[in-house]
């Protein structure tokens, strides 16, 4: 079962715990004792999560270059969707809405 957990960590730091667990009595604390360790707590539901977007990430190693990219990002012809290229490692990092991931992997491959 998958679990997202809010916490407050060390200096009110905002963190999502995302967990897979087979026990969801034992999860919470366990997660409770390593929080209290390092100055941190649980939180209810919606208390740090609106602090964060959920976004997904496809990182394309060994890019032709800045303009095939593009195409192929256009290609995929989805909204909101940003990149950042580095030349000098010839990779690009694309952040989309999480649905789209699979589909702008698909069309980046080869690039």
């Amino acid at each position: 079962e998958r679990i997202i957990y809010e916490a407050k960590g060390p200096g009110s730091s905002a963190l999502l715990i995302d967990v897979f667990t087979d026990s969801r009595n034992r999860t919470a604390p366990l997660l409770r004792h390593i929080l209290s360790k390092h100055e941190g707590s649980l939180q209810a539901s919606g208390a740090v999560s609106w602090m964060f977007t959920d976004r997904g990430v496809v990182e394309v190693d060994e890019v032709k270059d800045e303009l095939s990219l593009m195409d192929a990002l256009i290609a995929c012809s989805f909204e909101d969707m940003e990149y950042e290229y580095d030349e000098e490692e010839k990779m690009a990092t694309v952040h989309c809405d999480p649905s789209n991931v699979d589909d702008v992997r698909k069309g980046l491959e080869g690039e």
